[in-house]
């Protein structure tokens, strides 16, 4: 098999620092949503914000289920698959019938409120585009902000990180 010499490129198709050939990129620089392409993550994963909420609340928690007292199986209504809002760090349960994080998904602006990871599966969902996201594309901030969260379970489960369980 013969490879194409880049000599032979044309100097549009070279970068300029290096003599290599210039790699493709898509027009508009966003993560791929199983061959779709979601416009949500620029607007919906704000990094500083989650780290701020995360590091202030109790971790693993639906947020409303603890202001509402809500217990399954008589055990506080922690670990049944939480989401992370990927704007403000809101941790909401996707338990049927309650839905706090599709709620919160709803209450705020639904395209900025609109990113979420679960913390059992450590997967992105898209809420506006009803996808399932790739972590590993386009934009870093969604994979920066799944390892921010993944380091900080491990502390946390570790017991490394003191809980703010004095909430009123």
């Amino acid at each position: 098999m013969r490879l194409k010499d880049p000599f032979s490129l044309k100097a549009a198709d070279m970068t300029k620092r290096t003599n290599k050939p210039r790699k493709p990129r898509d027009e508009e620089s966003s993560d791929e949503v199983s061959g779709l392409t979601c416009q949500h993550v620029s607007k919906a994963v704000d990094l500083s914000s989650v780290k701020k909420s995360v590091l202030s609340n109790v971790w693993v928690v639906c947020s409303e289920c603890l202001k509402e007292r809500t217990m399954i199986d008589e055990e506080p209504a922690a670990s049944h698959d939480i989401l992370v809002c990927l704007k403000c760090g809101f941790q909401g349960c996707n338990q049927s019938g309650v839905q706090h994080s599709e709620k919160h998904h709803q209450a705020f602006n639904p395209e900025s409120h609109c990113i979420t990871i679960s913390l059992s599966t450590w997967k992105a969902w898209c809420y506006e585009c009803n996808e399932e996201l790739s972590t590993h594309c386009n934009k870093k901030a969604l994979a920066q902000t799944l390892d921010f969260l993944q380091k900080h379970s491990v502390k946390a489960t570790s017991g490394n990180v003191f809980l703010n369980t004095a909430k009123s």
